[in-house]
């Protein structure tokens, strides 16, 4: 009798190759941010010599779709880049990662707190965050001094500023200082400038957007040191400096890609269209991911980046950014070197 017929060969798996972005485009509520990420992920890598292949893969922001895209983009690619939202991240905690993968956000706190319900940190798992926490850290850092160790903090009741505040708080007494007081803004002026007077000498951590920045001003004292997140930068005056003058003698840290003379120099395109800052931020974000996935793809594991959003230290977990630092003088925004 003749012989069975030979089972037909399984096709092989496609090799995998280039990065893979996942971005939260079908995110009603995110698509815009994502896309704005997106444009500045691509501008870097139409500067960039051999550039390597890149494939989209859109997220939704739900965590069961975050990780059906990230499984697919571990199968297709040898980096993976995103997800964007802390949600999305937090889900891949429970995923094994085959690639090396750069999360553009780092896990909800809860997620990785220390506790019983603390999910480990993936080996290949690296975040890049621009977070308003991390901003508040490297503000306090910045302008601590052994010999001027008392805070007072001057918050808004957002919810951003209370997060700001807290961080701020916590790296100022990790570093030895002392938190004099805390003021939270809900209408009297008058509270401020006595929560401030009742301090002399202490710096000030203002937690507060540039309107109510410029508001506040006036109550921090003429010679105090006051320091701020990029939350009081609200952008280039649309006709002239004059209208930055009530903000003068506060300093903040940012990314200097919004506060660069000249952003060609870089080699990377500017927006097609002008972006608010926070959407300039995350044009930044996509411009630094990219250089970082270019190390990963090489091999890299450990390296120092003169970034768009400041000076990046790359290791294991998490990121660290060190950001500029800038101040109000005469009006205008001048960097502090």
């Amino acid at each position: 009798s003749a012989a069975p017929p030979a089972p037909p060969l399984a096709a092989a798996a496609e090799p995998r190759q280039g990065i893979a972005l996942l971005l939260p485009i079908n995110a009603a509520a995110f698509a815009r941010a994502a896309e704005v990420t997106r444009a500045g992920f691509m501008a870097a890598r139409a500067a960039a010599k051999d550039a390597a292949t890149v494939t989209l893969i859109p997220t939704d922001g739900s965590p069961e779709r975050a990780r059906a895209a990230y499984r697919e983009a571990a199968a297709r690619a040898l980096v993976v880049v995103g997800p964007l939202m802390r949600t999305e991240v937090s889900a891949l905690l429970d995923e094994p990662l085959p690639v090396p993968t750069l999360a553009l956000n780092l896990p909800d706190a809860q997620a990785v707190a220390p506790g019983a319900s603390a999910r480990p940190w993936p080996a290949q798992l690296r975040a890049l965050a621009i977070n308003v926490e991390h901003e508040a850290g490297s503000a306090a850092r910045a302008v601590f001094r052994a010999d001027s160790s008392s805070a007072v903090i001057v918050s808004t009741g957002s919810a951003l500023q209370k997060r700001a505040a807290s961080a701020f708080a916590t790296a100022w007494v990790q570093q030895g200082g002392r938190v004099a007081e805390t003021v939270e803004f809900a209408g009297s002026l008058a509270r401020v400038r006595q929560g401030v007077e009742r301090h002399p000498g202490a710096i000030v951590f203002l937690a507060a957007d540039a309107e109510r920045a410029r508001l506040l001003r006036p109550y921090l004292g003429r010679n105090t040191t006051v320091i701020a997140t990029s939350q009081v930068y609200g952008g280039a005056p649309v006709t002239d400096t004059k209208r930055f003058h009530d903000l003068n003698g506060i300093r903040f840290v940012d990314m200097p890609w919004l506060h660069l003379a000249d952003r060609a120099a870089l080699g990377y395109a500017p927006p097609e269209t002008p972006l608010a800052p926070d959407l300039e931020r995350l044009y930044a974000l996509g411009i630094d991911a990219w250089r970082v996935a270019q190390e990963l793809l090489r091999g890299r594991t450990r390296f120092d980046l003169d970034g768009v959003t400041g000076r990046l230290r790359v290791g294991a977990g998490m990121i660290e950014r060190e950001p500029m630092q800038a101040e109000y003088r005469d009006g205008e925004v001048t960097a502090v070197k």
